[in-house]
């Protein structure tokens, strides 16, 4: 199937595919939907190759091994990244960047350690570093090229230490639950005061809507409701649902271009 010479879209998620992933034939591959299966073994190289590619959703599997950020430089169309919750370790071995394309991002429990490799990233919406090995601090760059455009952050589950301030103008949701934080009084003055009540001062701290979807239009949504009385996690309500995710803005804007060059 993955090497059919027309193909641009494939979506078999939350099937029972099992076994390694083969190796990918077709350069016309724009969108590829393969979570929540039981594929193994390493990511095929061929990723790289794949130029039109726009989506890349690989999350809830068992892929396993190292993978290296520089698989995906090449890939000068992707927006929607998403590798979460697999048996893989984020490397980066040749200290590259992953390109500023990127709207979403996905690598819960992927092994990443640091976060120089997002330096480029500045149009970032959505990303999710959740039960990851993050220590310290986000460093002032990361805030400052996300200022205008992230609107989800979830960094929950890692050895964060402080938060001095989170300048970030469109933001939705945060997610800080389980590091290392002592003091959230700097974090709250970061916040302007509309945003201080409800992020941080109501009785359920927020509802973190984390999702992504399918070209057609299928997604997994996880809603977290974190009693939020001094930042202590006191109930946490898991649930799971199919929602939309409409990418029909996208491929118009694809279809547009393919129009313009004909």
């Amino acid at each position: 199937m993955l090497s059919l010479p027309s193909l641009n879209t494939i979506d078999l998620s939350f099937n029972h595919l099992s076994g390694p992933l083969e190796d990918f034939k077709s350069n016309s591959l724009i969108l590829i939907y393969l979570e929540g299966n039981q594929l193994q073994g390493h990511l095929p190289h061929s990723i790289q190759n794949l130029m039109n590619l726009t989506g890349l959703i690989l999350s809830f599997n068992n892929f396993s091994g190292r993978v290296d950020v520089s698989l995906f430089t090449n890939l000068k169309q992707l927006r929607y990244l998403s590798l979460s919750y697999n048996n893989i370790s984020l490397t980066n071995d040749n200290n590259v960047t992953l390109l500023e394309s990127l709207y979403l991002l996905e690598l819960a429990a992927c092994e990443v350690k640091e976060l120089e490799f997002l330096r480029s990233a500045k149009q970032l919406r959505w990303l999710d570093l959740s039960n990851n090995k993050i220590q310290g601090r986000i460093p002032d760059w990361a805030w400052s090229n996300w200022m205008s455009s992230l609107q989800h952050l979830i960094i929950s589950h890692n050895m964060l230490t402080s938060v001095d301030s989170i300048p970030l103008q469109f933001v939705n949701t945060i997610d800080l639950r389980s590091n290392l934080l002592q003091d959230t009084n700097d974090t709250v003055s970061g916040l302007d005061d509309e945003e201080s009540n409800s992020e941080f001062q109501s009785d359920f701290w927020k509802g973190a809507l984390m999702g992504y979807g399918s070209g057609l239009c299928i997604g997994l949504s996880i809603i977290y409701f974190i009693e939020g009385k001094g930042i202590t996690e006191e109930e946490i309500i898991i649930s799971r649902q199919v929602i939309s995710f409409d990418f029909s803005e996208e491929l118009l804007s694809m279809e547009v271009e393919k129009g313009k060059k004909k």
